[in-house]
């Protein structure tokens, strides 16, 4: 099952990105429409409402290709704005029952997962909570030089670089799994201060789960990682990040990959909602 939600995702986006392509190519290759404009516009109507039951999305093609080539047939465009209100709220109708029956499915999967987790959010300054994986508490890595991810409510990645250690300012990254290395000099935000004469540098750099550190430690094979810390491109020290929290990494990413997939699904279903209270009332 999880794998088919992952296939339901991507394909939805990829489905999306298709669909907004084909809307301009068809829009450039219709707009040459010649001859009688009125009926030309009632001939692709006809050709919409003949297929949009069996084939709604080149229906919904169809339609767009008379607001493009016609733009001051405003007869015939109202006449293709019904067709296609009625179209997409078939599809809203038919999708939303399945996408809920889908985030079911995801959240007791979460449920699940997240007993190695801890979510936290403050409602006075946070729009997002935020997890985080039990093995990265602070109670349990004071004075430790470690990376951190967490993952916000929506999926997105922020990674920390956690240092203590004589006092430097670090502008980038490099993570080394086995023989393969990512360098980050994106850095979001640095914070470092001196408590009881120890020196604390935080580093954090905002990730998505397509893109970032979490995901190239997730992936990459090997037991153990090495962080070097840099300063104007030159690396000045060096630290190592054990099996254990190499573990953990790779534990958040997967669970950033759900959820990401819950948060996307749920504005999928938000937006089938909207468009049926929209169209159910035109």
């Amino acid at each position: 099952m999880l794998n088919f939600v992952r296939f339901y995702i991507s394909n939805m986006r990829y489905l999306l990105l298709a669909f907004c392509i084909s809307v301009g190519f068809s829009a450039v290759m219709l707009c040459s429409c010649g001859g009688n404009e009125g009926l030309t516009a009632e001939e692709l109507l006809s050709r919409a409402t003949s297929v949009e039951t069996i084939d709604p999305q080149q229906a919904l093609l169809t339609l767009d290709s008379i607001h493009e080539c016609f733009p001051r047939n405003v007869k015939m465009r109202r006449a293709a704005d019904t067709v296609m209100w009625r179209i997409e709220l078939a599809l809203a109708m038919k999708s939303l029952p399945f996408v809920d029956s889908v985030i079911s499915v995801k959240e007791k999967m979460l449920d699940v997962m997240s007993v190695n987790f801890v979510f936290s959010k403050d409602d006075l300054y946070q729009d997002l909570g935020v997890w985080e994986h039990r093995m990265f508490r602070t109670e349990l890595n004071t004075s430790k030089n470690y990376l951190k991810p967490t993952v916000k409510e929506n999926g997105e990645i922020t990674m920390t670089s956690f240092y203590a250690g004589r006092e430097e300012t670090h502008d980038g990254i490099v993570v080394t799994v086995g023989e393969y290395a990512k360098k980050v000099t994106d850095i979001d935000g640095g914070t470092s201060f001196t408590d009881l004469g120890v020196f604390h540098e935080f580093l954090s750099i905002t990730e998505t789960t397509e893109d970032g550190l979490t995901k190239f430690i997730a992936e990459m094979e090997g037991e153990n990682a090495t962080v070097s810390l840099l300063a104007a491109g030159d690396e000045k020290l060096k630290y190592s990040v054990s099996s254990r929290d190499v573990k953990a990494i790779r534990e958040t990413y997967l669970f950033a990959l759900e959820v990401s997939d819950l948060w996307n699904l749920k504005r999928d279903r938000e937006k089938f909602k909207m468009q049926i209270e929209r169209y159910s009332n035109k």
